[in-house]
């Protein structure tokens, strides 16, 4: 919906935010700017009926937001997504999160999976137990 703190080609100043924490400023912002939107467009925007979609990063903000916020968004299609930044093998999760066991922490709480348990009630414990084990979607 809009460019939260960490986007891209704003600068380190507006990325930096974000090291060490993924999936927090990010969706907290898009949170701020829905409430923001139903504001000032009142009754076009029902933020009862939020669903929120991505691919693979997207994918990954789309979970965490339904576990994190589950009040504002009522469902997620996510695809591609990293449920768990140690499995992802690539410099871009060193980039934002850094290297090293010392960092584990930051790997853990920007992890879907420490965030599972927190999905609505009507996911099943099945599908939670799909997400805490799958690590990556298959197909990416």
């Amino acid at each position: 919906m809009l460019d939260g703190r960490g986007s891209s080609n704003r600068g380190t100043d507006f990325e930096f935010p974000i090291f060490g924490r993924l999936g927090q400023y990010e969706i907290e912002d898009q949170v701020e700017g829905l409430r923001e939107v139903a504001q000032i467009m009142d009754g076009l925007l029902d933020l009862s009926r939020v669903v929120v979609q991505g691919w693979s990063y997207g994918g990954y903000m789309s979970l965490l937001a339904l576990a994190k916020f589950p009040n504002v968004f009522r469902a997620a299609i996510a695809g591609g997504a990293v449920t768990d930044w140690k499995l992802y093998d690539t410099a871009y999760t060193e980039r934002y999160l850094g290297y090293g066991s010392d960092r584990d922490p930051f790997y853990d709480e920007s992890s879907v999976i420490k965030h599972v348990e927190k999905l609505p009630d009507q996911y099943s414990p099945f599908e939670r137990l799909y997400l805490k084990e799958l690590g990556i979607v298959p197909g990416v």
